[in-house]
């Protein structure tokens, strides 16, 4: 049986693509009716709309829907983030998107243009909030951002 995997769905506040995501109560629900909440976007080319890569921060308020945890994380405008920056030829990620991870886990092992293999360490501690990655990139390239897990809130679906 070949295991498929399951993308997050990202909700940025403000915008006005359905679905749209609303937060209340410790829950979270998906609806096609427009919100003034978080509207969807495409999280493959939203790293920049949602990240600010120079000051390691996040750039807009959003909404992460993570499917194989069956919960949403949602993190504040502002946010300071730790960014680990990855590229080579191929990049193999073994942490995803709501994932905890201590400083110094391995989140990713690479394999160079010369052939050797390299593990990728988190530089701190917390949860794992956003990983984009760079369009048309060659050699492949992502960003995993982490922030403090005491500053993203968690969600669970109604």
């Amino acid at each position: 049986m070949r295991n498929i995997y399951e993308y997050p769905s990202l909700f940025i506040k403000g915008t006005r693509n359905p679905p749209f995501c609303k937060v209340e109560n410790e829950c979270y629900h998906i609806s096609m009716r427009e919100s003034s909440e978080f509207g969807y976007a495409m999280i493959e080319n939203s790293l920049e709309k949602v990240i600010d890569i120079d000051y390691s921060r996040v750039r807009e308020d959003y909404c992460l829907e993570i499917p194989w945890l069956g919960k949403a994380l949602k993190i504040a405008r502002g946010t300071p983030l730790e960014l680990t920056e990855i590229s080579a030829m191929k990049v193999l990620l073994v942490k995803r998107e709501g994932d905890y991870v201590s400083k110094g886990e391995i989140i990713a092992h690479t394999i160079t243009v010369k052939d050797a293999s390299r593990s990728i360490r988190a530089g701190s501690e917390g949860v794992i909030v956003f990983i984009g990655s760079r369009s048309l990139s060659n050699p492949e390239a992502y960003v995993v951002a982490v922030a403090d897990s005491d500053i993203v809130e968690w969600f669970k679906r109604s």
